[in-house]
């Protein structure tokens, strides 16, 4: 066993091994924040009590509450459509108390000084946990590496007038984010990590979460490099108290969710939804839209293109990428009914009227929708596209403009087993090369391992010096606008120019009309 004396008392870990048997030091289930329960729930995070003893950190704790779903979720999909068989897939723990995070570190020297990498987890802001990330690949290869649970759901991104007047506007998810890295500032130290070199990195959701840290203004000095994983938040436009591209407040939203969990509209109401369990509250609201982030004016000044394009964004590099198929298993024309937003033509055609408004022609003769068929087909390739894709270019070109450090990527690997290719390289699929584990798809082919190998490297360069670039690496060039390539990882990596670029632009004209009504 290894001890460790931070901030609020001692941690006692435990040694995993890698894949190749190299040890590596784990602390699991470290409370970075108190408990946001009672009087807390949805407030700003607040600071740990102190312990007194040692407290075991040999084990994860629990995770935020979600909707858990087997049979039927997203993982689930995957396994079946690759064929694939998870290997004793783990079980985790929900519960309202999950402001926890783990670290991973080969050495606890302080003056190793080790780059540091805070890894934020995806999952819509609705599901996930950072529990399910094995830290020990990337440790063992010389970094210390911090996994985070954070507030998700109704419980993590819900504002109201009465919280607004306690002084929280919402985004509690995000504001639990910046007091983990506020964490680290105080305590990577004693892991053999360097506090004034910490790279944010995340994947969808916490992809968003990135940019989010990438342009707020609470993270200058916090965070010294990004990696967003097929994640902007170029569509976050609603506003925290009045309408906007989205017709209803943040504060509205709130009401509503108030009211519709039985408590009535007015002064006293966030009282009454804190008497609630929080598995009722989750329960109750598992079909409800639910916001996400929201421009708050605080965290979130703006929204992050805006904020990119206006260079008020943190001065470092910065690293983003999407995957080819992004839409193949997510959201529109999704093998998921529950997540299906586009039933028919109809659906389809009216929303992307109100879309894309004076440029729906041209938009659809780009992603047509004659038959049902070809609407799916459509629609898959725009909810790609228009998320990740398209957001991922903008935010390139907006900084190469600005002579700003930029690396994007474009992911292309198809996984072993998708013999029909219905998935391509589907959303979330890099993760697993990047953390050197079968996540969603095994690493089972040596072209698998290779391409893991070179990501991790990249990854962890990049996290160094702010350079992914390295001996026996495929060059890889910052962003130029008048080149318009970015680095394509598969079994032939390299600088590609980037086809759908002309796509994008249609895309990005949709967008932009909606992220020009949230700043009115």
């Amino acid at each position: 066993m290894t001890q460790v004396i931070i901030d609020t008392g001692i941690v006692e870990g435990a040694q995993v091994e890698s894949r190749r048997g190299i040890p590596v030091m784990f602390f699991g289930g470290i409370p970075y924040a108190a408990p946001p329960v009672g009087p807390l729930r949805w407030r700003e995070p607040h600071p740990v009590k102190p312990w007194e003893g040692v407290r075991d950190a040999t084990a994860y704790a629990s995770s935020a509450p979600q909707i858990v779903r087997g049979k039927g979720s997203f993982r689930d999909i995957i396994a079946q459509a690759l064929n694939y068989e998870p290997a004793n897939p783990r079980v985790f723990e929900y519960d309202e108390d999950c402001l926890y995070l783990n670290v991973f570190t080969p050495s606890l020297v302080t003056e190793k000084k080790l780059p540091v990498m805070f890894w934020v987890h995806g999952g819509a802001h609705r599901n996930g946990t950072g529990s399910a990330y094995p830290g020990q690949e990337l440790a063992e290869r010389g970094v210390v590496l911090v996994t985070i649970n954070y507030r998700l759901g109704p419980l993590g991104f819900m504002s109201h007038p009465e919280l607004t007047a306690e002084g929280c506007r919402g985004n509690q998810g995000l504001l639990d984010t910046l007091y983990a890295l506020q964490w680290v500032q105080r305590n990577i130290a004693h892991f053999g990590g360097d506090k004034d070199n910490v790279t944010v990195f995340g994947e969808s959701a916490g992809g968003h979460s990135t940019i989010a840290m990438f342009t707020s203004p609470l993270s200058q000095g916090l965070i010294h490099r990004a990696i967003a994983q097929s994640g902007v938040g170029a569509h976050a436009v609603q506003l925290l108290d009045k309408p906007g591209a989205i017709p209803i407040s943040a504060h509205d939203t709130g009401e509503t969710l108030g009211a519709f969990l039985g408590c009535k509209t007015g002064i006293g109401q966030l009282d009454a939804m804190r008497q609630l369990s929080a598995d009722e509250i989750i329960q109750k609201t598992a079909t409800l839209p639910i916001p996400g982030v929201i421009i708050d004016g605080y965290c979130q000044v703006k929204n992050p293109m805006t904020i990119i394009r206006e260079g008020r964004h943190n001065d470092i590099p910065l690293m983003i990428g999407s995957n080819a198929y992004e839409g193949s298993a997510l959201y529109w024309g999704s093998p998921m009914p529950q997540m299906t937003l586009c039933q028919d033509v109809e659906t389809y055609l009216a929303e992307f009227q109100r879309f894309f408004g004076e440029d729906y022609d041209e938009a659809i003769k780009l992603y047509p929708a004659s038959d049902q068929t070809e609407m799916v087909l459509s629609s898959k390739e725009m909810c790609g596209d228009s998320l990740f894709c398209a957001p991922t270019r903008a935010v390139a070109q907006a900084l190469a403009d600005q002579g700003k450090t930029c690396f994007p990527y474009y992911f292309t690997q198809t996984p072993e087993g998708d013999t029909e290719g219905k998935l391509g390289a589907f959303h979330a699929m890099e993760i697993g090369y990047v953390f050197g584990s079968d996540f969603l798809s095994p690493l089972s082919r040596d072209s698998d391992r290779k391409l893991s190998d070179m990501m991790m490297r990249y990854w962890i360069n990049f996290a160094t010096n702010g350079n992914p670039n390295g001996e026996g690496l495929p060059k890889w060039s910052e962003f130029n606008s008048n080149a318009d390539q970015w680095l394509e990882l598969n079994d032939s990596v390299g600088m590609k120019p980037i086809a759908s670029a002309s796509k994008y632009n249609v895309v990005m004209k949709g967008i932009d009309r909606h992220i020009a009504q949230a700043a009115q």
